[in-house]
């Protein structure tokens, strides 16, 4: 079977929330993330986004609990520090 160079552009996790609205506050105040979108009234699915890093926030529907993500960061100390 021959490959073709098919190029993948990245990965964004799927995380499960109980409070969608109340973790996308989370991201943006405390974690310095953007909110891109969110979807339903209230929200429950939404985006969020710090550089290259985007985050689909779920309630109920996708997502599993106790997943792991790595989220690579230049200059880790600068953002230990912010935090």
């Amino acid at each position: 079977m021959k490959r073709t160079e098919t190029k993948f552009a990245c990965i964004i996790p799927v995380f499960n929330f109980k409070n969608v609205p109340a973790s996308i506050d989370y991201y943006v105040k405390v974690l310095g993330f953007k909110k891109d979108w969110d979807w339903r009234d209230p929200p429950g699915f939404g985006s969020v986004s710090r550089g290259h890093c985007h985050i689909i926030l779920c309630h109920g529907d996708h997502g599993q609990a106790a997943t792991w993500t790595w989220i690579s960061v230049e200059y880790v100390e600068k953002l230990y520090e912010e935090y």
